[in-house]
């Protein structure tokens, strides 16, 4: 449960490593993850295959909006993920096959993201705006029990924002149980995400 983790209220780069640190253990705990983002790379499902397979056994689901089009690899990996939908059974037994036989080895981020999509785990929206891009970056993730941890701040779905080894990024996190902080910074950013979502 997100409970059982004593999480920070910031994490920084160069303090922190965003990636294992809070990604892996939240997403690990989780049964709904809602990120809003103006950028994704599928490279970031590929480093946390533990969190990936923890969500998909206990049969959770991704909602993910982006400001930024994908490449044209994970375009043609999304359509391919339709199709297998549409033709094959068992696809959430497979998908949890397919990331335990990974742990080992590597898997193909791109043969990743077409599963997430068949299986119904992973469902992706395009923010567009009239001018500009849709730049927001909000994170949102429950588990069984009904606890949710929020957060936000300068960090994309991206290996590059993730990784110690890359960007300096930093997120400020926002608990449910701590009612006060969550319902003045947490909360706007769960029915913010819900109004982008529907709207």
């Amino acid at each position: 449960m997100l409970t059982d983790v004593n999480w920070k209220s910031v994490y920084r780069s160069g303090d922190d490593n965003l990636l294992e640190d809070f990604y892996k253990p939240i997403l690990g705990n989780a049964i709904s993850y809602d990120r809003a983002v103006g950028f994704f790379s599928s490279e970031l499902f590929s480093a946390n295959l533990k969190g990936l397979s923890s969500l998909v056994a206990n049969e959770g689901k991704m909602r993910l909006v982006i400001g930024h089009p994908l490449s044209e690899l994970e375009f043609k990996a999304i359509q391919h993920g339709n199709e297998l939908a549409r033709t094959l059974d068992k696809l959430n037994e497979k998908l949890l096959e397919l990331i335990t036989e990974a742990k080992s080895q590597s898997i193909d981020r791109l043969e990743l993201l077409a599963w997430l999509i068949a299986s119904d785990r992973l469902t992706i929206k395009y923010a567009l705006r009239r001018q500009g891009m849709y730049h927001e970056k909000i994170g949102v993730i429950k588990d069984k029990d009904g606890n949710t941890v929020v957060f936000q701040g300068s960090a994309n779905e991206t290996l590059y924002a993730m990784s110690d080894q890359y960007n300096a990024e930093s997120i400020m996190v926002f608990p449910s149980w701590k009612q006060d902080v969550f319902s003045e910074y947490g909360k706007p950013c769960v029915d913010g995400f819900e109004n982008l979502w529907e709207g």
